[in-house]
């Protein structure tokens, strides 16, 4: 049996690099089985019930989950590697497995990019609906889609640098998250509170049974908020 002997704080970069890797896959993982579950029941609701003219809002839905199908595997190639670094790492062999390493930044740089395209597609779902609710007034959607270029310009502008944590280019992509969970909150208050003050409106004049419809529409867009808020807090501390 063969004995390898690095320096402490070698055996704790390269497993550290994995472990973290692993726990951002799983997480990943877990969240991307709920996006399907999502993605599954609207791409059926938009084909049944929406004209062929408005095609695009089911091709836009599977975009973002291929997108985010893509992310996932080289998020899973990613960790492959982190660990192949570690076994090299150990072994003593620190030009190898820094190659290891800087192919996983190529893969890291690849998915930021995927991260901006699907956050334009999905802001822009949000945005048409919330100018759709506000009876295509394009005066309600001008700040948010504002914020959604600023987005994506900082998106692609940080894309270019890997990911380290603490760095200034991590804290860069931070700000970005940041302002893309702003963007989130502002359409959903947009278009829960338009719900909201047509049903206070009308509510006198309607039954019951529909006043429930429009409870239920408004509880939906606060769940879906806060789903996207748990999404993106994820991919923060990831």
């Amino acid at each position: 049996m063969t004995n390898y002997t690095i320096e402490a704080h070698l055996f704790d970069a390269y497993y550290c690099t994995a472990l973290l890797s692993t726990f951002g896959t799983c997480t990943q993982l877990l969240l991307f089985g709920n996006l399907l579950v999502l993605l599954f029941n609207t791409t059926s609701l938009l084909h049944s019930w929406i004209r062929a003219g408005r095609g695009w809002l089911v091709a836009t839905t599977c975009a973002m989950g291929l997108f985010a199908a893509v992310h996932l595997a080289l998020k899973m190639a990613g960790t492959v590697l982190s660990w192949r670094s570690f076994y090299l790492g150990v072994q003593g062999d620190a030009a190898r497995a820094s190659s290891m390493l800087s192919r996983g930044d190529v893969l890291d740089v690849v998915g930021d990019y995927l991260l901006v395209a699907n956050n334009i597609a999905t802001d822009g779902l949000f945005l048409h609906r919330c100018y759709v609710i506000w009876g295509r007034d394009i005066k309600v959607v001008i700040f948010p889609t504002l914020s959604l270029v600023v987005s994506a310009v900082l998106g692609s502008i940080g894309a270019p640098q890997p990911d380290k944590i603490g760095g200034s280019d991590h804290r860069d992509f931070l700000r970005l998250f940041g302002m893309i969970i702003l963007t989130n909150l502002i359409l959903m208050a947009l278009t829960a509170g338009r719900i909201w003050w047509v049903r206070r409106a009308v509510v006198s004049a309607l039954q019951r049974s529909i006043t429930r419809t429009y409870d239920t529409v408004i509880a939906m867009m606060y769940d879906e908020a806060s789903s996207l808020r748990m999404t993106n807090f994820s991919l923060l501390v990831l």
